[in-house]
């Protein structure tokens, strides 16, 4: 059983959520010397929607929302763009992902901008050095939350667009069971397994991984 709220990558509603403080300038940095260091380069294609407009930038984040790059989008038409993102590694800036750390993806109208949540997220793995992803804003899945396409039985990320509020009061409300759940906690940027009475809390902007039944 497909879930009704899940949406696939280039769906034409454009998502609203702030990305946060990620509007740290870039120094600039070579393609190689990130690899070398053991950065990664992302490229694909971004989406928009007939309701926005195409993005100027895509920006990736650490865990705790540490900018580690930033790359031109280079328009194809009013609908789609494509780009090349080189990725500090935690070897060269502190903040950025390390082997097994997660990626995000803010898309901005310009340098100096907080932009919006892709809905896609990355979890880096050794031996990473370049990787296609195709990004999208993030979209309304349920509620208050929004994230990319999914399916019952596999993980999907989801990111928090509402006011502060307990995370096991969020769960509980799902409208479908889970298996698994996982939240990112902001201060250490360390995925943490959610217990059945948690006291966690969820901000907006916050990220979870979670398995359906």
């Amino acid at each position: 059983m497909a879930l009704d709220f899940i949406l696939v990558l280039g769906s034409l509603i454009l998502g609203s959520m702030g990305a946060g403080p990620s509007a740290s300038a870039e120094g600039p940095v070579s393609v190689s010397d990130r690899v070398a260091s053991g950065g990664v380069v992302f490229s694909g294609y971004v989406f928009t929607s007939t309701a926005g407009t195409l993005p100027a930038y895509v920006r990736a984040l650490g865990p705790t929302g540490v900018a580690c790059g930033t790359a031109d989008v280079t328009s194809l038409s009013d609908y789609a763009g494509m780009y090349r993102l080189s990725v500090a590694s935690s070897q060269q800036k502190r903040g950025c992902p390390a082997p097994g750390g997660v990626v995000q993806f803010a898309l901005l109208a310009g340098r100096v901008d907080d932009g919006v949540w892709a809905g896609q997220v990355a979890t880096l793995t050794d031996g990473d050095t370049v990787r296609s992803l195709h990004l999208q804003a993030a979209v309304s899945v349920m509620g208050n939350w929004a994230g990319p396409s999914g399916e019952i039985g596999q993980e999907a990320w989801l990111r928090w667009d509402g006011p502060s509020v307990s995370l096991a009061e969020t769960l509980a409300a799902m409208p479908l069971p889970t298996t698994v759940v996982y939240y990112l906690d902001p201060v250490s940027g360390v995925f943490a397994e959610a217990k059945p009475h948690t006291d966690a809390v969820l901000t907006a902007g916050d990220l979870i991984m979670v398995r359906f039944r």
